[in-house]
């Protein structure tokens, strides 16, 4: 087996190479459309790679380089066709396999943040790490089996919302197989009761904590909504987490529902000293909801979602343009990649 699998890596960049040399000798040979665009995301695509992990994340606007190499990613995933070619999937794989590596490293101080897809991310402190709305979308996005390992190296998974691309039942099942604390709202499988069901009343919040590792992890839940027509909306858990370290965190979900602006104009009275504010770059009443928590930095997620319609498939160049001016630090991070965050 790890004969096949060697042999398979090597395919890859060889037949590359064989299609790169016949363009490179013959640039008007004559092939398909699609097997040209195809040669040119892999050469584009192993650039933004080489250029994200030269230029890694940092707080506020980012350097040209880096910048621009989000903005080619934003070109290339801006053609439907293309979502699931090698070369997207070849690309995805490689980062998160990247964060999986520094998974394995330990966090001795501050708070590291993994983005892997979508809304997705793994908080890693000292003591414990968890992830919230982790989806591979069914394998459809990414393997399963990366999808499993990044479970394995986790010890709780969050749910914001009943959408398939906050959650992924195998992943779901994945944690609940080895005895892990899956927390998520009423509307999600409410048959399955080793999944640990909460949803706070309108207007006010639901604590927990949690107990592994030796260490306890407090969270409060704050009650979000997205709509989903004009006459209908979901559950969306805002997830407050506060960490034994000292850091305090909270994931919106998809929030979209501006009756909630009632109450989140004072979230930062209901979850105070909120270091880090997840939220989606397509964020709408940002000037109720930022005020409104007062987190320290802001990262923002839900860019590129392959499998959407164009016109809602938002750019890392949306998320720029809709956070400009919010009066603190914005970190936009590509799939596959870590941020530190440190408290001054």
């Amino acid at each position: 087996m790890k004969r096949l699998a060697f042999i398979v890596l090597c395919l890859i960049p060889l037949s590359l190479m064989a299609q790169e040399n016949r363009f490179l000798e013959h640039p008007h040979y004559g092939g398909t459309e699609s097997e040209f665009l195809e040669t040119q995301q892999w050469q584009t695509l192993d650039l933004v790679d080489k250029t994200l992990d030269a230029n890694p994340v940092q707080d506020g606007d980012p350097c040209g380089a880096r910048k621009m190499a989000l903005f080619a990613l934003d070109g290339i995933v801006h053609n439907s066709i293309y979502d699931n070619t090698p070369a997207i999937r070849h690309y995805m794989e490689g980062r998160l396999e990247k964060v999986l590596q520094k998974m394995d490293e330990p966090v001795t101080y501050g708070l590291r943040v993994f983005k892997i897809y979508n809304m997705g991310f793994v908080l890693k402190t000292a003591s414990m790490t968890v992830a919230i709305d982790l989806s591979s979308q069914e394998g459809a996005r990414f393997p399963l089996e990366i999808a499993d390992r990044i479970a394995d190296r986790c010890d709780a998974l969050f749910i914001t919302h009943n959408h398939n691309d906050h959650f992924d039942n195998h992943v779901v099942d994945r944690f609940l197989s080895q005895g892990k604390p899956v927390v998520a709202p009423t509307e999600y499988r409410p048959e399955n009761k080793e999944i640990i069901h909460r949803r706070p009343q309108e207007g006010k919040t639901l604590d927990g904590k949690l107990k592994f590792n030796g260490k306890t992890l407090k969270y409060r839940l704050l009650p979000g909504h997205q709509n989903i027509t004009e006459t209908t909306c979901i559950m969306c858990n805002h997830i407050g987490l506060m960490f034994p370290e000292g850091y305090t965190t909270v994931h919106l979900g998809d929030q979209a529902h501006p009756e909630d602006n009632s109450w989140m104009k004072n979230a930062r009275e209901m979850l105070p000293g909120v270091d880090i504010l997840f939220s989606t770059c397509w964020m709408g009443d940002l000037g109720v909801i930022i005020p409104g928590y007062d987190p320290r930095t802001v990262i923002v997620g839900h860019e590129n979602e392959l499998g959407h319609g164009i016109t809602v498939r938002i750019p890392y160049w949306y998320a720029y343009h809709n956070y400009a001016g919010i009066g603190r630090p914005l970190v936009v991070m590509g799939w596959g990649e870590l941020y530190d965050y440190k408290r001054e």
